[in-house]
């Protein structure tokens, strides 16, 4: 049982990080890396509920990850968003990224040819829902 005023400090941590922003479709879902793999699995869910046609798995080895994995975080969570049913095709694998200033950088240079209008940014508790041009992508 959790402390009832650890709870309260976890509750205002919590709430401070949720932007209690709309889920609408977008022209793709970006998956920013991550140590937690479930970041991956949450991906992979807004995939297949439909929310985009296009899942995007952006990081390489990352301060958290770099001395716990040899695999890249966007390798291992393509390969996790497969599992889970995502057909390879609607996937695009980002992995030189070490930061989010590099997510977001090496994304756009990624993703000109496909020239998506809006995505769906997920970093685990802290889904930005809907953004509109992607960074001006």
């Amino acid at each position: 049982m959790i402390d009832p005023p650890i709870l309260q400090h976890a509750k205002k941590l919590w709430d401070y990080h949720h932007m209690n922003h709309t889920l609408v479709n977008a022209d793709c879902i970006l998956v920013l890396g991550s140590h937690d793999t479930r970041v991956a699995e949450r991906g992979a869910e807004l995939y297949l509920q439909g929310w985009a046609p296009l899942l995007v798995f952006s990081g390489g080895l990352g301060n958290f990850t770099k001395d716990l994995w040899q695999e890249k975080e966007a390798d291992l969570f393509a390969k996790i968003a497969i599992k889970m049913g995502v057909p390879q095709e609607a996937i695009l694998v980002e992995n030189r990224s070490s930061n989010t200033g590099e997510n977001i950088l090496f994304t756009q240079q990624l993703l000109k040819k496909k020239e998506p209008g809006s995505a769906v940014i997920h970093r685990g508790a802290e889904t930005v829902y809907g953004t509109e041009k992607l960074c001006h992508l």
